[in-house]
């Protein structure tokens, strides 16, 4: 549900055709396409003894639209270490976010330049009752992933309204208070 609410969200608040986007949340960044709304939230890695920057940590949520509605959702999880030169870059894409169905969902994990998994299916990761590793990635991934990028859409999208309604009102008042010279 929270992919059906995240849709509603682009949708109901035009956020393909907004202007410029106002504030964002703390480490977080908006890129607008002609065909996508990609949101990233990223958090750097410091060195434990010196505190300097070593590296950074990033998950975004690209939302690929054709006309209004989104027909796509392209996730990563990456995280950079300049120190070490290690990259992770796992990347989770669901094709038809509109729907309840996740068996479709596939995910590619590549670590410093190997592939350690291409494009597997969620249907197709083990889900036993020994190894619940597919239930467990929904509860403990996927649904908190959602979650919190469908807080952060929402966020940018009241602030944006807020703020045209702002523009708005301060234009009214200067034009109402002209009245008297």
């Amino acid at each position: 549900s929270f992919s059906e609410k995240i849709i509603e969200v682009v949708k109901n608040y035009k956020l393909k055709d907004a202007g410029k986007l106002g504030a964002m949340p703390y480490q977080t960044t908006l890129y607008k396409g002609d065909d996508f709304i990609k949101v990233e939230k990223h958090s750097y890695i410091r060195d434990y003894f010196t505190g300097e920057i070593v590296g950074v940590k990033k998950r975004t949520i690209k939302l690929v639209m054709s006309g209004d509605s989104v027909t796509r959702f392209e996730s990563e999880v990456i995280e950079k270490n300049y120190a070490s030169s290690r990259m992770v870059t796992i990347t989770i894409i669901d094709p038809s976010p509109a729907t309840d169905d996740t068996s479709d969902i596939t995910f590619s994990h590549v670590e410093s330049g190997k592939i350690l998994v291409e494009n597997k299916k969620m249907s197709d990761i083990k889900n036993t009752a020994a190894f619940p590793v597919a239930n467990d990635l929904k509860r403990e991934f996927y649904i908190p992933h959602l979650t919190f990028f469908y807080d952060t859409i929402l966020t940018i999208a009241e602030s944006y309204v807020k703020n045209s309604k702002d523009a708005d009102n301060n234009m009214s008042e200067y034009l109402i208070d002209s009245m008297s010279f």
